[in-house]
């Protein structure tokens, strides 16, 4: 948060099942809804890239609406 890409974030332990490089994978992860601008997207998957432990770290916008006076505040608090 220090470089105002989000305004907050919400971190969720998650149980993973994937595949890589051919096998069945399950893992024990983290999920982080991350509250940000579209702007900042880009930058926000930059920045995973490079701290992410994973070769391919999951990086997905959703679409989304939210009620005016948390937008207000959001928009406050990313630069």
């Amino acid at each position: 948060m220090a470089k105002k890409l989000i305004a907050c974030g919400n971190i969720f332990p998650a149980e993973s099942l994937y595949m890589w490089q051919s096998k069945k994978t399950q893992a024990k992860e983290f999920v982080l809804l991350a509250k940000t601008i579209d702007k900042h997207f880009t930058a926000i998957q930059k920045e995973v890239a490079k701290i992410h432990p994973y070769k391919i770290p999951c990086v997905i916008k959703i679409a989304s609406k939210a009620n005016s006076a948390f937008l207000t505040w959001l928009k406050g608090e990313v630069v």
